[in-house]
């Protein structure tokens, strides 16, 4: 009895669950979706354009994973797999109803992702789509800033300068679209990726898209994620 005793002493159920939590965060922060978006995974589905099985959808992020799921899947239960970028599977989950993800193939082992736990990711992939929906003529540029209006994203820099697009240089942080005759302000999803390409250690401003076209609307263009191959360029009449 004492040594039982001595055993829940030891073991703090809140630290087990923080832990846990600790370890989906960072589960989640490996996933840079921002970064990877396109990176293929494979996804084992009981039948054609059904993504879950129980309720949760099985992605493995390497063949080695995959090979050894299906070794232990009896030989008269048929399956069917597909391949397809990861922002496609975070999506079937968040836009679904269903439980969550069960992911196979870290270093960690078996991860296992609850749809709720999932959904901070949710507006980037929306975004993603969105983008990607526009380069393909899904949908039109004024489209696209019409749904924009109200998002957040994130500048290097403040307000242009009254002066000069010369004074601009050093206000905030632009490129020139490549084939393109204008400079657009970089914005960036999140204040973290604003943060990794503050090369030149500009203040980090948050502001809805709308107002974002307010500030340059005729000056400069907007560019979404210009590092990213889902980069979208908007011109100084576009917005």
């Amino acid at each position: 009895m004492k040594r039982q005793k001595k055993l829940r002493e030891v073991v703090n159920m809140d630290d087990m669950r923080n832990t846990r939590e600790a370890s989906k965060a960072s589960i989640l922060e490996q996933i840079e979706l921002i970064e990877h978006w396109d990176n293929p995974v494979i996804v084992l589905m009981p039948k054609k354009d059904e993504f879950f099985i129980d309720g949760n959808l099985e992605l493995f992020l390497s063949a080695e994973s995959f090979t050894e799921r299906i070794r232990k899947i009896p030989k008269e239960q048929k399956m069917v797999y597909s391949r397809i970028p990861v922002v496609i599977a975070i999506s079937a989950v968040c836009k679904n109803d269903c439980k969550g993800m069960l992911i196979r193939g870290f270093e960690e082992g078996e991860v296992y992702i609850t749809k709720e736990e999932l959904m901070p990711l949710r507006d980037a992939a929306d975004m993603i789509h969105m983008l990607q929906a526009l380069k393909v003529n899904q949908l039109t540029k004024k489209r696209v800033c019409q749904l924009l209006q109200d998002k957040t994203f994130y500048m290097l820099g403040d307000t242009p300068s009254a002066v000069s697009k010369e004074e601009d240089l050093y206000s905030f942080d632009m490129t020139r679209i490549k084939g393109q005759s204008y400079d657009a302000v970089k914005l960036y999803m999140t204040k973290e990726q604003a943060l990794k390409y503050n090369v030149r250690n500009f203040e980090v401003h948050g502001y809805t898209f709308g107002e974002l076209a307010n500030k340059f609307r005729n000056r400069y263009g907007l560019v979404i994620e210009p590092q990213q191959g889902f980069a979208t360029a908007f011109g100084p009449d576009e917005i």
